[in-house]
This record gives structure tokens, sequence and C-alpha cells, in this order.
């Protein structure tokens, strides 16, 4: 498959308040991706969900950010549903076990990821 995503729906945080409706979304955008109209497959979607079966930590999202872009050459997708939030060095992508002094992932980080990375798209 020469397309690929990872989708991340953050409800449920350690440190701070939780959201609604962020998993839906994610849910609901995997849905969408993975096939086309007629059936046929579209992206390969790797779903990652608080509450899940995994703590969405910083740790993690680093991890899946590299299998997500790291030699690949096709198309390439993140979406992130939660907390964000800005700081002094720029925005963060909130974690489950972020905290507001130690939020998560920078988006400078994935924006890097991405830049150096050898997707088509």
């Amino acid at each position: 498959m020469d397309r690929r995503a990872l989708l991340i729906g953050i409800d449920e945080y350690d440190a701070v308040r939780g959201l609604k409706g962020c998993v839906a979304d994610a849910e609901a955008m995997a849905a969408l991706l993975q096939e086309n109209e007629d059936g046929s497959p579209n992206y390969g979607c790797r779903l990652l969900t608080s509450p899940g079966p995994k703590t969405i930590t910083r740790a993690l999202v680093r991890t899946e950010m590299s299998r997500l872009f790291d030699n690949f050459t096709g198309d390439v997708l993140f979406y992130f549903s939660g907390h964000g939030t800005p700081t002094e060095l720029g925005g963060y992508l909130m974690t489950q076990d972020g905290t507001r002094d130690d939020p998560g992932i920078a988006m400078n980080d994935l924006l890097m990821h991405a830049n150096l990375s050898r997707a088509r798209e």
C-alpha cells in the first residue's frame, strides 16, 4: 500500500481535563480514509485512542511518528484530535501523559519528521 495514516484521538488525560469527541473524530477519519468509495483500499490506517489498549505517551507517539515517516516514499497523513497548547517554545500536541509544564509532542518535531521524510505527499 502506498498510503499510510496515523490517527490519534485522546479523550482521557492523566493530568488535565478530559475531552469529548476526539476518539470519535479519529475513528470517523480512519473509517473515511481506509476505503475509497468503490471499496478499494485507500490508506493503511494506524489508530491510537484514549481510552484504549495503550496509554498514548510521548514515547509512543514518537515511535509511531518514526514508523509513519521513516523509509516510506508514498503518501503520509497525520491526524490528531485532542488538547494542544502554545508555549514560549512553540505549539505542542498534548499526549495522554502530558502536563502543563511538559505537554507532549512539539509541532516542530512533527514538522521536522515530515520535512525530512521521503514521503511523496
